[in-house]
C-alpha cells in the first residue's frame, strides 16, 4: 500500500528546544513517521535533530549552492522571494504591522545588494550569500521567539512555501500557531488540504478578550484548516465558540 505523504510544520523541536510544544512535535512526527512518508520543516534544526524514517528540514541549515537529492537548485527557489514589499500584511489581516522590506533587512544585516537594469525594468540580484545571510541568517538566532517572532512568522512562511514547491507530498500539517500562515500559503500554493494541531491559543495566554496579531492569525488558520486537532475537548470547546469555527472539523486528540 502507498504510504500517505504528509509535510508537517513545525515550530520547536528536540534536542535544540525540549519543553511542552517541542516534546508533543516530535511525538506526533514519530508516531507519523511509522505510517506515512514524513518529511518535517523546522526554523532551526541541530544534526541531532534525527527522526528515523523521516526528513527534518531546519532552514539554518541549507546551503543554497547545494542541490537537494530532487536535482533542483536551492538557489534559483529562493531567488523569487528575493524582495518583500514594503507593507507585507499577514494575508487580509488589517491589523497587522508592516513587514520591513528586504533592502531594509539587508541594511540591519549590513548585506550588500547590487541594482542592474533588465528590459528597461529595474530590480535586484543577490548573491548566494547575501541570500543565505539575510534570510538564513535570522534562523541562525537562539531564540526563536522575542520582539520579531512576527517577522519570523512570516518569513518562514516564504521559505516554506519555496520549498514546499518542489516536494511531494498529500497533506500538510501545521503545528501551533507559529506555521499557520505558512500551512495558509503552502495549500493555497498546492491544492492540497491542511489539517491545523492547535497545541496552545492566544485565548490560554491573555484570554477570553485577547485580540490582536495573534488572535487574528490563529482565527485565519483555524478558518482555512480542513481540520482542526486541538489537544483537548476544552480547547476544541474554545477553538468553536470564541474562534467561531465549524465544529464538524475539530477533532480532539489528547498530547
Amino acid at each position: 500500500m502507498k504510504k500517505l505523504k504528509i509535510l508537517k510544520l513545525g515550530w520547536e523541536f528536540p534536542p535544540l528546544i525540549s519543553g511542552g510544544l517541542a516534546i508533543a512535535c516530535y511525538g506526533i512526527a514519530k508516531a507519523l513517521a511509522k505510517k506515512t512518508d514524513l518529511t518535517v520543516i523546522l526554523p532551526k534544526a541541530s544534526s541531532s535533530s534525527i527522526l528515523d524514517n523521516a526528513n527534518i528540514i531546519g532552514l539554518n541549515n541549507i546551503d543554497v549552492e547545494m542541490s537537494t537529492h530532487r536535482k533542483y537548485e536551492q538557489e534559483e527557489v529562493f531567488r523569487k522571494y528575493n524582495a518583500f514589499a514594503k507593507t507585507l500584511f499577514a494575508y487580509g489581516m488589517e491589523n497587522v504591522a508592516a513587514y520591513p522590506s528586504f533592502e531594509e533587512m539587508v541594511a540591519t544585516s549590513n548585506v550588500s545588494t547590487t541594482t542592474h537594469t533588465e528590459s528597461s525594468t529595474s530590480s535586484r540580484q543577490f548573491s548566494q550569500t547575501d541570500i543565505q545571510k539575510t534570510f538564513y541568517g535570522r534562523f541562525h538566532l537562539d531564540k526563536m521567539y522575542g520582539e520579531d517572532v512576527q517577522q519570523k512568522v512570516v518569513e518562514y512562511a516564504e521559505y516554506v512555501a519555496a520549498l514546499a514547491s518542489n516536494l511531494d507530498f498529500d497533506i500538510i500539517h501545521a503545528h501551533d500557531w507559529m506555521t499557520m500562515l505558512a500551512g495558509i500559503k503552502v495549500k493555497h500554493q498546492s491544492g492540497k488540504p491542511l489539517v491545523i494541531h492547535a497545541h496552545a491559543l492566544s485565548y490560554d495566554r491573555a484570554g477570553p478578550e485577547a485580540r490582536g496579531w495573534n488572535y487574528d492569525l490563529e482565527k485565519y488558520g483555524l478558518e482555512n484548516a480542513d481540520a482542526v486537532i486541538p489537544v483537548s475537548r476544552y480547547t476544541g470547546n474554545i477553538i468553536e465558540r470564541h474562534y467561531g469555527i465549524n465544529p464538524a472539523k475539530i477533532f480532539p486528540v489528547h498530547n
